[in-house]
């Protein structure tokens, strides 16, 4: 009779399924892209020295990707500004590379629950700096805050940074009622700190 090595055949079921999940994760992010560059095709674009400003009717909340801001037409005044102003943050702190690492992390290590904790960490810290970037410019506390509130029901894809991200935001309400300015310079620091854990468990849990 023949012998059937169970071992290599789970062991070889395990690698057929991880390798499906990652494919499919990795196709995922692939029109997420897609998706990105499709809006950016069909907004008016305006270039700056910084920053591309994309203005689009199709953009539901602001988010920046890489240099690129996504605006709605309906932003005007000091909206805009501070709008503008957290976008911009984002591009000077080089948040798109974060959350681009932290995705591909996702689609490689995606049975890691720390993996998931370290990205939820890394929007929080860089909502943070944002936030405290716009407030550092003297904008009121309470008119920012109604600003981010209504841009909690509009849509932003989970691998750009946005004004209006709902899973941080109870926590930016909190922290910028105790503002002051240079409060969260420490932030700076600890971005790559979430990025950096959720490395070592990891690879930690895969040898």
């Amino acid at each position: 009779s023949v012998r059937i090595d169970w071992k290599r055949v789970f062991t070889s079921i395990f690698w057929i399924i991880y390798a499906v999940v990652v494919m499919m994760n990795l196709a995922f992010v692939a029109w997420r892209l897609w998706q990105i560059k499709r809006l950016r095709d069909g907004a008016e674009l305006a270039v700056y020295e910084n920053y591309v400003l994309a203005v689009s009717d199709q953009v539901k909340s602001p988010f920046a990707f890489w240099r690129t801001i996504f605006l709605n037409r309906l932003y005007d005044g000091r909206k805009r500004e501070q709008v503008i102003l957290h976008e911009l943050s984002h591009i000077r702190h080089n948040h798109t590379a974060e959350r681009m690492m932290l995705e591909l992390l996702r689609c490689i290590f995606w049975f890691n629950p720390f993996v998931w904790y370290a990205g939820s960490s890394l929007e929080q810290v860089q909502e943070w700096q944002a936030d405290s970037d716009v407030l550092s410019e003297g904008y009121d506390v309470y008119e920012y805050r109604q600003l981010i509130f209504r841009q909690l029901f509009g849509y932003t894809p989970d691998m750009t940074s946005g004004l209006g991200s709902s899973q941080t935001s109870k926590k930016r309400f909190l922290m910028m009622t105790n503002f002051k300015k240079g409060k969260f310079s420490f932030l700076r620091i600890g971005v790559a700190l979430p990025l950096v854990a959720g490395m070592v468990f990891a690879f930690g849990s895969v040898r």
